[in-house]
């Protein structure tokens, strides 16, 4: 490696290169022995846990900026002892793709001479950000959030697949451990492509593509090239030199990716006004239903399910489900919607300005930061749910406002 290539690697770097510093040399030399071009771009490492790539040049919209051939890739087809073991009952599994990556992972990751080994030194051992590795101090942190209830159903969900794995191999049992498992499956499941080989698809572990960071809207984007033989990644903007090159990892919630990948965004607002981030909201009724509501669909979600709740007997067979039914039951239906939503805040034991004051005092994208800025959205949400409940209620009460009309306020407020 050049002196020049090394300066660029350390670029924004504090502390002096280290051992894992080193991993990653060993990891760049790799790439290239095994065909990998990525001309304009170059590494930078944040921190010991946050790193990305940058652009080197200008870079014009539609550059191929990476392209990562077949032979450094890890896909569901790459065997191992344990899933030689298991056979064809694998596939009979959830997520079989994923099982197997992991698999394969956990039985050559000791093994000095494995083909992948550069690749496997530097994957983080630390994965803490991850909300099923927090401890108590930090869970304490969300409060009373239903995304408890995510962490806990995520970590059943892969003690379960442990448990599964280990009935059906021995050598998988006396080997793997449920943390090693934990680990390997958690790896896979935020770092993994969905691709197309020869129009078969595949999931697969993509070294390098798999250090960018995500943005919405995407930079680029990607995919399996057939006659290339490989992996390629394209720009579908213009990208400034020394800028980080970012992926999208979807349209997802902050729910999705706070579960998957250990962030949240600030900003998750969409280019169209959209926004998934969602609460549990539980009905109070005699069935206790409970929905999952976002600032885009609690009128169409939440609204028609109150209105049947609040309708009196003369209302019983006057609209379907999902109509204004009549002016008292908007009201009494917006008022219960309120209530929903105040409630719920009253039950978190910080208020939402403690929330704001807490995020102020936290730099960069810790996991205390993340469990806070998590919650802080959630009272953003019921907040904005609470405000439209109240600010609606004299307009649907005392004006003389058509049914169309009230729909295009609610849909006005939530736009605007």
């Amino acid at each position: 490696m050049s002196l020049h290539d090394r300066l660029k690697f350390n670029k924004g770097l504090k502390k002096k290169i280290t051992d894992k510093n080193h991993n990653f040399f060993l990891f760049k030399k790799w790439l290239e022995q095994g065909g990998a071009k990525y001309p304009d771009l170059y590494f930078k490492k944040y921190s010991d846990s946050e790193r990305g790539m940058h652009s080197n040049k200008k870079i014009s919209p539609n550059t191929e900026v990476m392209y990562i051939p077949y032979n450094l890739l890890i896909t569901n087809d790459n065997s191992s002892r344990y899933s030689d073991d298991i056979g064809s009952d694998l596939s009979n599994l959830n997520n079989s793709n994923l099982l197997k990556i992991a698999l394969y992972i956990l039985d050559t990751i000791d093994d000095d001479n494995n083909f992948h080994r550069p690749y496997y030194n530097i994957l983080p051992t630390n994965i803490s950000h991850l909300p099923i590795f927090w401890d108590s101090s930090v869970l304490d942190l969300l409060e009373s959030s239903d995304f408890l209830r995510d962490i806990s159903a995520r970590k059943n969900m892969l003690a379960n697949e442990h448990t599964s794995l280990c009935k059906l191999s021995n050598i998988f049992r006396r080997e793997i451990s449920l943390y090693d498992w934990l680990w390997a499956r958690s790896i896979v499941g935020s770092r993994n492509f969905s691709i197309n080989i020869n129009g078969i698809s595949k999931s697969a572990l993509v070294p390098l593509a798999d250090m960018l960071n995500h943005y919405r809207p995407a930079e680029t984007k990607w995919g399996y090239n057939d006659s290339k033989k490989g992996f390629t990644m394209t720009t579908l903007k213009g990208i400034k030199p020394r800028a980080q090159i970012m992926d999208s990892y979807g349209r997802k919630s902050n729910r999705k990716y706070l579960l998957h990948y250990g962030f949240v965004m600030d900003n998750n607002t969409e280019e169209d006004g959209t926004c998934e981030d969602d609460v549990l909201i539980e009905i109070p009724d005699s069935n206790s239903r409970k929905i999952y509501v976002n600032k885009d669909n609690f009128i169409d979600k939440l609204m028609p399910l109150l209105r049947q709740m609040n309708k009196n007997n003369n209302e019983f067979n006057n609209h379907g489900n999902e109509n204004i039914i009549s002016k008292r039951n908007e009201v009494a239906s917006l008022l219960s919607m309120g209530n929903i939503a105040r409630n719920m805040l009253l039950q978190f034991p910080k208020t939402y300005s403690q929330n704001v004051l807490e995020l102020k005092k936290l730099k960069g994208f810790s996991k205390e930061r993340n469990a806070i800025n998590f919650v802080k959205k959630q009272k953003d949400l019921l907040l904005f749910i609470k405000k439209l409940a109240d600010d609606m209620i004299p307009i649907v009460a005392f004006q003389d406002i058509s049914d169309d009309e009230i729909n295009r306020q609610y849909n006005d407020y939530i736009n605007n």
